[in-house]
């Protein structure tokens, strides 16, 4: 009996899948479980309950081009046991980034994007967004982007871009997101933005300088405006305020 030629292009997929779920990182905080399985970065760490005053922390670590794809996942086990019983899913999470690029390129943007279903845009009957309903903006903050941008219905999106992360260096974000969604599972897609001509004022020797491990700013509050219809291109947020150009490739 012949193999057919496929089964020599599906088998090492097969073993690839395999490969990646068994060195996938998976780190429980609050009621929630966070996976790097579906690739394009390392989670590192996450600590915190997601709460205002204890925000979970996501630690990462960026190699290449990205998409990077953070599989989100509620787990009533790990609820806590109030008066009354199991106490419910909270509404909303306060999340904060720390990622760190140790690609070979400068950042100057970073895209943000969740799903419900992965590949398919969010939109207001799912119950997930960056905070749609009240649209609180002093909770977006970053240390290294001094704008972000919001996109709702279709597709729940922040860009922050009027900034910049060298390599080897690590920006820091600051966001809430609603989950209201009946889906136990949800994702934050994560695009950055690739300068194409270099970040100005990036030199050789300020690369080397951060090689070790980076140092992570204080964040500050952003300017945030309210996208109107589709997304706007990488290149419309760095050439057409007058920035250098840059690339999500």
């Amino acid at each position: 009996m012949r193999l057919r030629p496929t089964i020599f292009l599906i088998l090492p997929a097969l073993f690839w899948l395999i490969a990646a779920a068994a060195s996938a990182a998976t780190f429980g905080s609050g009621p929630y479980v966070f996976s790097d399985e579906l690739g394009g970065f390392r989670l590192k760490s996450v600590s915190g309950s997601g709460s205002t005053v204890d925000p979970i922390v996501l630690v990462e670590e960026f190699f290449g081009i990205g998409p990077a794809i953070l599989t989100v996942r509620r787990v009533p086990s790990r609820l806590r046991v109030g008066p009354r019983g199991r106490e419910n899913f909270p509404s909303f999470i306060n999340v904060e980034k720390i990622v760190v690029n140790r690609s070979r390129r400068g950042w100057v943007g970073f895209d943000l994007e969740l799903e419900e279903v992965r590949g398919e845009p969010s939109t207001h009957r799912d119950g997930l967004s960056f905070d749609q309903i009240s649209q609180q903006t002093g909770r977006l903050a970053s240390n290294r982007f001094a704008i972000g941008e919001r996109t709702f219905d279709p597709g729940d999106r922040l860009l922050f871009f009027d900034g910049g992360v060298d390599p080897g260096d690590s920006v820091r974000f600051s966001l809430l997101i609603t989950d209201t969604s009946p889906h136990g599972t949800f994702y934050l897609i994560q695009r950055p933005q690739f300068a194409t001509s270099g970040i100005p004022g990036t030199s050789p020797s300020k690369r080397a300088a951060h090689a070790g491990e980076p140092k992570i700013g204080p964040l500050i509050p952003v300017a945030v405006k309210a996208g109107l219809g589709a997304p706007r291109s990488p290149a419309a947020w760095c050439v057409g305020a007058g920035r250098w150009p840059c690339s999500s490739h």
